[in-house]
């Protein structure tokens, strides 16, 4: 009879706890809302706004480090890696840096080079990507030229607009 017991107690006391769980988690934060609206809202508003700035402090810390990334990896290439712009348009050379420039005439000489599209004597003498960078340097100084800026930006975008780097280039050569 009193392992009966002892287990009707065990049970007695496992409904007490499970009353005061339900309690604590349930009806407590009902009360806790019907008792204070005001300040309940008062401090959703203060949970979300730190949610809201928690997630911007790591969007922010995000592109920091995506920056961060690209600088390093931007110093760590050669003069000829990384040009963007062989179907740009002439509006974007413009725009463009120096080292995205030579770097796209880089491998638009290469190409020439490789389809011989020029002159023999300028290919017989390539032998690495080093002696690509004089024809590289020529060919910037003459897209720059051919791509010269106009003072007036409306006339500048419809001179320029419909020009490609590659197109040119090609001209060019």
């Amino acid at each position: 009879m009193s392992e009966e017991k002892e287990q009707k107690k065990k049970m007695s006391l496992f409904k007490k706890i499970c009353i005061i769980l339900f309690c604590i988690f349930f009806v407590l934060p009902i009360t806790v809302n019907i008792l204070f609206p005001e300040e309940m809202e008062k401090f959703r508003k203060e949970q979300e706004a730190e949610r809201v700035l928690e997630a911007k402090r790591a969007a922010e810390q995000a592109q920091v480090e995506k920056q961060k990334e690209a600088e390093e990896k931007k110093k760590n290439q050669k003069w000829y890696e990384g040009g963007t712009l062989h179907q740009a348009s002439a509006l974007d050379w413009q725009k463009a840096d120096a080292a995205n420039k030579l770097a796209t005439c880089a491998d638009l000489v290469a190409t020439m080079v490789n389809r011989k599209m020029l002159k023999d004597e300028f290919i017989s003498r390539i032998k690495s990507p080093e002696h690509l960078k004089p024809l590289a340097i020529e060919l910037v100084k003459a897209l720059d030229a051919a791509f010269k800026a106009d003072a007036d930006p409306n006339k500048n975008e419809k001179l320029y607009a419909n020009q490609i780097v590659s197109q040119t280039t090609v001209i060019l050569a």
